[in-house]
């Protein structure tokens, strides 16, 4: 028998697969290719970030603040002669004013904290204004020596207001405050405090650290006592403490050596510690609407004294030592109808310059 024949058949996988394995090649060579066109593209163009940019690109990031100052700044109407939008001007501003009294502009309602950014500013007056609080940015004026907050809306003093060890004047009056911090006492360049028409009725014992104070208003507030570290205010001059509660003084008011001008009108008192005597430098001494039926002995050591008020009270005499203030000029002693004067007192009342009665 032949041997039967097999035609031969050609080998098409193999030459598939050849094919496939060269297009790869192509695709991957094209891909390399692209890439390097798509990167000196890239390089040629104006608009490609080059790497000796990226601080600019830091910068304008970091200028933000500005931007967000600036629109603050026009939500409340506040005009550039008073907050610049430039940021060299604000870098270098020392004096903001932006107090509302009397003003048609928009009461100011918050602050940003971009505020925190005027490094160099020594004065702030956001007075009769509608704040609630303020940022944490305020914290970082460390240059700030005087901050007007009067006739707002702060129930408690803010914490970043104790952070400013630069602070010479701070006035609070007309507020809802109802206490203070005992970190009151950091503020030791402190010179002028006022806490007029506030809810105060205690002060914490840390008010004597404030060591550097001269001026501390505390009228019409709910004071019913005062610590005794109020003494330790030795270079106090002025100290308003009309309108309150108050019914006793500490003896320890008799510390205050530097003390010119004590207002105690409008309390419940009915005595006054022998310590008083000891204000040699007070001239003038305010006790108009109390409940004092007499004054100690001791008044009669206050050699500065200029001005004393008796007004409505329930005198029914006065010290005999009373005639040894020879610097008094002023004295007010009407309504008090059971008041007996002796011939010695009455004669030192007429050759006084102002006596009302």
């Amino acid at each position: 028998m032949k041997e039967k024949h097999t035609p031969h058949q050609p080998q098409q996988p193999r030459l598939e697969r050849s094919n496939t394995i060269l297009l790869i090649a192509i695709a991957l060579l094209l891909a390399v290719i692209l890439a390097q066109l798509v990167f000196l593209l890239r390089m040629d163009s104006p608009e490609a970030p080059m790497i000796a940019e990226a601080p600019a690109t830091t910068a304008t990031q970091n200028d933000v603040w500005v931007a967000r100052l600036g629109a603050w700044a026009d939500e409340f109407q506040i005009p550039e002669n008073v907050l610049p939008r430039d940021k060299a001007a604000l870098l270098a501003l020392k004096k903001l004013k932006l107090d509302r009294e009397g003003s048609s502009l928009p009461k100011i309602t918050w602050l940003p904290p971009e505020i925190g950014q005027l490094q160099q500013l020594q004065e702030l007056g956001l007075s009769d204004n509608q704040l609630t609080s303020l940022p944490v940015g305020i914290g970082q004026l460390q240059h700030l020596q005087e901050l007007g907050l009067s006739g707002n809306q702060l129930t408690s003093l803010p914490p970043a207001i104790l952070q400013l060890q630069q602070l010479r004047e701070l006035w609070l009056s007309e507020n809802q405050l109802s206490s203070l911090p005992a970190e009151i006492g950091q503020l030791q360049q402190l010179q002028e405090l006022d806490l007029r028409v506030n809810q105060l009725s205690i002060l914490p014992a840390e008010i004597g650290q404030l060591q550097q104070l001269q001026a501390l208003s505390l009228g019409s507030n709910q004071l019913t006592a005062l610590p005794a570290e109020i003494g330790q205010l030795q270079q106090l001059q002025t100290l308003d403490l009309g309108v309150n509660q108050l019914d006793t003084l500490p003896a320890e008011i008799g510390q205050l050596q530097h003390l010119q001008e004590l207002r105690l009108n409008h309390n419940q008192l009915s005595t006054l510690p022998a310590e008083i005597g000891q204000l040699r430098q007070l001239q003038e001494l305010g006790l108009w609407n109390n409940q004092l039926a007499t004054l100690p002995a001791e008044i009669g050591k206050l050699q500065q004294l200029q001005k004393l008020w008796l007004t409505d009270n329930q005198f029914t005499a006065l010290p005999a030592e009373i005639t040894q203030l020879q610097q008094l000029e002023t004295t007010d002693i009407r309504q008090n109808p059971d008041l007996q004067l002796t011939p010695a007192q009455e004669q030192f009342l007429k050759e006084m310059k102002d006596v009302r009665r």
